[in-house]
């Protein structure tokens, strides 16, 4: 199939913001990387990345600029917290699960390694979504932040997050994740 063609008919249907699958390849073979499909929705987006990015959305050039577009501020959590706006707008999402977009030869060419730059941007989209954020999701995301700070060689850290860790995991996804 067409990426481009598939999302040129969704947007003729009137969808206005548009997420695909993203695609790796992987020993020849073409595999899912990340599907957002089901996954775009507030709650989702709160504690966990659907699968957006720069490669697989596609956004009216009007909702763009009106939900402000990526928030420079937020790396690497900006392509999510565009979609949240876009959703706090009352805008709905269309994911095509089934559209695929391949941003890659190799798995590892795109798992965020720097540590210290994944607990800054989970803090920066916590301080400026927190007061959206059920305790248990606010929890959540800053058992995230103090683990990546652990990661990055803050081993200092290591008690608390670990504690918070836990207690993080006694609220199970599905609370976390409400319906939005």
């Amino acid at each position: 199939s067409n990426y481009l063609e598939n999302v040129s008919v969704a947007i003729g249907e009137g969808a206005r913001c548009v997420v695909s699958r993203q695609d790796i390849m992987e020993n020849g073979k073409q595999v899912v990387w990340k599907n957002p499909y089901g996954r775009t929705t507030i709650d989702y987006i709160l504690v966990r990345n659907p699968g957006t990015g720069g490669p697989n959305t596609v956004i009216a050039r009007d909702l763009f600029f009106s939900v402000k577009g990526y928030d420079p501020k937020l790396p690497p959590s900006e392509d999510k917290a565009m979609i949240l706006e876009v959703l706090r707008a009352g805008v709905p999402v269309t994911t095509l699960s089934d559209n695929a977009v391949i941003v890659g030869k190799d798995r590892g060419e795109f798992y965020l390694t720097s540590y210290a730059r994944l607990a800054e941007g989970v803090f920066q989209f916590t301080r400026k979504y927190g007061k959206l954020m059920s305790f248990e999701q606010y929890l959540y995301n800053w058992s995230k932040i103090l683990y990546f700070r652990y990661r990055a060689g803050q081993k200092w850290l290591w008690p608390l997050a670990k504690g918070l860790h836990l207690l993080s995991r006694v609220f199970s996804p599905f609370t976390l994740i409400r319906n939005s």
